[in-house]
């Protein structure tokens, strides 16, 4: 048995020393993402380079290399979850109703076998008790009055020996399970093509989130580093054929699904959308969701994820004008100007480091963006004539903010940008000191032609902020965001006054909500959180770039609380830079 032990462990070092092998390979080639067009900036009106990118070895080996390394990720988790000798078996009630437990096939059968099914306090049968009446070779549990986790097996004797199953592990997380399921049960293995013919089914579980029957999506991984992180735990992104109603979110065709997988509160996403959303509100602003879920993939318990809405242009999501309806006609005079021209259309932007975007521009001052909506196919004039304007318009706006009269009310930078977003968006980065939040990653902006004015978009992937990121990051002191243009902005005393006086507003219901809505919020999730932490097995173990004392953290409420220690020590030192 000894020797058996250190064989499985040879085989997974082993495993695990070509997985790293694979991580770096992957990841250099990530960040050397050629399949692109880039665009070199200037003013506007200017000439702009285009760079068209081509198919080439180095992408088709980087698709290759992330395919092989997802494979053995999957395997892994299973050899993994094989191995231990408490693997638990998860069976998700649907609104709370009891659940059938039945004996494998190949259990001991006979005229002379019987069955005594039993109840036990965890998955090492502590406390067990038998259940009265549970004597046959299937036993149905009784209905859930509330979220909870329960645990079961079955004690099969013979004439000659007696043997306990496994526990069967049986839960009502009192929250929406999500069932996707692919092909054959084929693996989602890569973020930049879809896998076609899967289907998604949503059960509300008893809360008031409605319900989806079984339909058809495509579905692909989504993220970068967090695509490539070594766990199954994946992030995903999947597509209707039509605009469908998701757990009470507005329609669209495309939702994401995110695994928030190096958040052991599994909140941080979660409390910075509703924070823009309910204590931020402003009405011209779109905010995104996050409703938390169980998902079910290929019949496979895969842990608490999020479904979000996704940063696009919709009817219910970022409402403008698209750009790209001038190649059909269909763009009208939204600015009235009496001219139906690019200036009439909405368009959304990322600052985007990783280039891994179709369209990609650098301006002047060095500040990398990605077109992000509309989503425009393969390189062509008109498209590329609508790419080359919209960086010249960002160009533009960047030449305001950093021209000498900047800070003038009439021709200055308010006259581009909308300041209130600005500062909107800035105050909830600086809140979180979020690692992708220094003006280079994983930030938005739309041009809303109605108002002529570049928009700061909704707060984005905040699974790493919040504290949770080792060092610098992991203090509660010192400014972080103010970093691209953000610099030049804070030059005007009118700005930085505004963001004084939005947090005075603000820093109360802040204070609340952290204090109040997020300790509801865990509470809510946390039967889920409890069967998420058993299928990945990571508190009180080291993530790469954890902050200290995780260690510590071995339960699900103890990383909640740092969390809310987080929030409240950064909203004190907030208070003592912008409170007179």
């Amino acid at each position: 048995m000894g020797v058996l032990f250190v064989k499985k462990k040879k085989f997974l070092f082993g495993i695990f020393v070509f997985v790293l092998t694979v991580i770096f390979s992957g990841t250099i080639l990530a960040f050397a993402d050629v399949n692109n067009t880039e665009l070199a900036a200037g003013s506007l009106g200017s000439e702009i380079k285009i760079e068209k990118g081509e198919d080439n070895v180095e992408s088709r080996i980087k698709d290759t290399l992330a395919s092989v390394y997802n494979r053995i990720i999957f395997s892994i988790d299973d050899i993994i979850g094989k191995i231990s000798a408490d693997n638990p078996y998860f069976n998700l009630s649907a609104g709370g109703q009891g659940i059938e437990l039945k004996l494998s096939d190949k259990a001991l059968t006979g005229s002379k076998t019987t069955y005594q099914w039993y109840s036990c306090s965890d998955l090492k049968k502590n406390n067990a008790e038998a259940i009265e009446g549970a004597t046959s070779s299937s036993y149905t549990t009784p209905d859930f009055e509330s979220p909870e986790i329960r645990y079961y097996y079955c004690l099969i004797k013979t004439p000659v020996s007696a043997v306990k199953t496994r526990v069967y592990q049986v839960a009502y997380t009192g929250i929406p399970v999500v069932y996707i399921e692919t092909p054959d049960g084929k693996a989602i293995s890569n973020h930049n093509s879809w896998l076609e013919g899967a289907s998604i089914t949503i059960d509300g579980n008893g809360t008031d989130y409605d319900s989806l029957e079984k339909t058809p999506i495509r579905i692909k991984g989504r993220g970068n580093s967090t695509w490539i992180w070594p766990t199954a735990k994946k992030p995903y992104t999947f597509k209707f054929e039509d605009s469908t109603k998701v757990l009470g979110m507005g329609k669209n065709k495309t939702w994401a699904l995110m695994a928030n997988f190096r958040d052991k509160s599994l909140l941080r996403n979660w409390f910075a959308s509703e924070l823009e959303r309910t204590v931020f509100a402003r009405d011209n602003m779109w905010k995104t969701e996050f409703v938390c879920v169980d998902l079910i993939l290929n019949g496979q318990y895969h842990g608490n994820y999020n479904i979000a809405t996704t940063i696009k242009i919709g009817s219910k999501r970022i409402d403008i004008p698209d750009i790209s309806d001038i190649l059909s006609g269909e763009l009208k005079d939204t600015n009235e100007d009496g001219v139906i021209n690019y200036d009439d259309g909405g368009f959304i932007v990322e600052l985007n480091r990783f280039k891994n975007e179709p369209y990609n521009f650098t301006t002047s001052r060095n500040i990398i963006f990605s077109l992000k909506d509309p989503d425009l196919n393969n390189p062509n004039d008109g498209n590329l004539d609508i790419v080359k304007y919209i960086a010249s318009y960002i160009q533009s706006v960047e030449d305001v903010i950093y021209s000498d009269n900047f800070a003038d009310e009439e021709t200055g930078y308010a006259s581009y940008i909308d300041v209130d977003s600005f500062v909107d968006w800035y105050i909830m980065e600086e809140l979180s000191k979020n690692h992708d939040g220094v003006f280079d990653l994983s930030t938005y902006m739309y041009y809303n032609p109605k108002d002529k004015l570049l928009h700061m978009a909704p707060v984005w992937d905040n699974d790493i902020a919040y504290g949770n990121y080792m060092g610098e990051l992991a203090k509660t002191e010192n400014f972080h965001v103010k970093a691209g243009w953000y610099v030049r902005l804070f030059q005007d005393p009118a700005f930085n006054q505004k963001v004084k006086d939005r947090w005075a507003e603000k820093r109360d219901d802040i204070f609340d909500f952290a204090n109040n809505d997020l300790q509801n919020k865990a509470d809510e999730i946390r039967v889920s959180a409890q069967l998420n932490f058993q299928r990945f097995r990571i508190l009180g173990h080291y993530i790469w770039q954890d902050p200290s004392g995780f260690r510590e953290r071995k339960t699900f409420q103890s990383n909640v609380d740092s969390l809310t220690n987080f929030i409240n020590g950064r909203i004190a030192w907030l208070d003592s830079q912008w409170l007179d």
